[in-house]
């Protein structure tokens, strides 16, 4: 997340292995300051960022090769929230799903709505966001 995703980004170009980042500024414009230099199409392989609307930190360093954006369901004003990472895993939790995996209590208070119950354990998820 964040900067530590740009280097994972770089990182992962640098080593061949695939890397994901979210919310991180792009690798392009970093790919020169590192010994041995990152070629684009190793970048354009091997990183993927996932970039939530009205986020600006992944609008720094250039455009990346690879990714999707996710929506931001935080207020217009709030300028930071976009860039939260939980804020974001709740977003992909929702949008992809999460395959009866428990839903972040914090997605809720974010103003998702309260997941289903599909395990019928009568377990609500206000008395499970409680006990932890």
């Amino acid at each position: 997340h964040s900067l530590g995703g740009g280097l994972a980004l770089i990182t992962g170009a640098q080593t061949h292995t695939l890397a994901i980042a979210i919310s991180a500024p792009s690798a392009v414009m970093g790919r020169s300051a590192v010994t041995p230099e990152i070629s684009l199409e190793d970048i354009k392989q091997r990183s993927y960022s996932v970039i939530p609307e009205r986020d600006i930190i992944p609008h720094l360093g250039g455009e990346h090769m690879n990714s999707a954006g996710i929506k931001c369901r935080a207020g217009a004003n709030d300028f930071f929230a976009c860039h939260y990472a939980y804020r974001s895993l709740c977003e992909l939790m929702y949008t992809c799903g999460n395959v009866k995996r428990p839903v972040y209590c914090e997605c809720v208070s974010m103003g998702y709505p309260e997941p289903t119950l599909i395990d019928g354990s009568g377990t609500s998820l206000e008395f499970s966001c409680e006990v932890i």
